[in-house]
């Protein structure tokens, strides 16, 4: 396996388990920018490695206007 599939892989892995953890302590949808703060990876990669999981069915997504003066709109991860 390459470098790079191989970290694309734990970036994975990773994400699922942050979220799995999220959800037992009681907070079920995580933003896209926690995932990547806790990960230490940017949004975009972030984003990414959680737009694979929900194509596996492993975790759902739901989007909510920015009213923190962001960009516009943000996306919450949960797993499923």
């Amino acid at each position: 396996m390459r470098k790079d599939s191989k970290m694309k892989q734990q970036q994975v892995t990773q994400c699922l388990v942050f979220l799995e953890r999220q959800s037992k302590s009681g907070q079920l949808w995580v933003s896209t920018r926690e995932v990547a703060d806790r990960l230490n990876i940017s949004v975009y990669l972030a984003r990414q490695r959680l737009l694979a999981l929900q194509e596996a069915g492993a975790v759902d997504s739901q989007t909510q206007s920015g009213c923190d003066g962001g960009r516009g709109q943000t996306r919450y991860w949960r797993c499923l």
